[in-house]
Formats: C-alpha cells, structure tokens, sequence
C-alpha cells in the first residue's frame, strides 16, 4: 500500500522486509538492530548489491523512531518505517491509509503468533 512507484527500489524494501527482525533468532536477542543489520550485509555483498547497504541499513535501523528521518534517503526510510509501524501497531497506526484496507491486508497476511 506504501511502495513507491519506482520500481529500481522494489529490493530496497524487499531486503529489509525480510533482514529487519532476523537478528532475533541469528542471535536469540530482542536487542536485535545491529545483529539484523549484520545480517543483512552479509546478503548483498554475495549478490552484488552493495551499493543498496547504506539504504537498507538506514531503514533497518529507523523502522521504529518515532520521529520522521530526514537524512539522506528519506522517501523509501520514511515509507517503510511508516509500513513497519502500521504492521507492529496491527493498524493502530494508519499513516492516513484506510483502516479497512489494513485489517483485510492483515487477514491475507497473516501474524501468526509474531506480535
């Protein structure tokens, strides 16, 4: 519901999307920014994409300020810490998107548990 239109930064949410918690079970912490961004590097350095580390790492680690970032990359940080908030708030937090629109996104996509 928030990706850009820009489709040379589908990777750039796609990696953290899945990098972004793993440092909870790599290293069995909830104290787990730096292990999933080390994690995360270890991926594009074997696929070549290294040059998306400095982004990815940025959205990893403001995924859950509170406040808006407003460094450098701050359009695709800012659209998946807002995505990240509306996922851990379970909608709570809407960002102006439709509420129904979540909830029925949260029926396809299931938590299973996660929360």
């Amino acid at each position: 519901m928030l990706l850009d239109e820009n489709k040379n930064n589908e990777q750039k949410y796609a990696i953290p999307a899945v990098f972004h918690d793993i440092g909870i079970w790599t290293d069995h912490t909830i104290d787990y920014l730096d292990p999933s961004i080390e994690q995360m590097k270890i991926y594009p350095s074997e696929s070549r994409n290294q040059n998306m580390v400095k982004e990815i790492t940025l959205i990893i680690y403001w995924r859950h300020k509170i406040n808006k970032y407003q460094g450098k990359f701050a359009a695709i940080v800012e659209n998946f810490r807002m995505a990240d908030w509306i996922d851990v708030s379970k909608g709570l937090f809407s960002f102006g998107l439709d509420r129904k629109v979540i909830k029925e996104n949260r029926k396809i996509f299931p938590n299973k548990g996660f929360h």
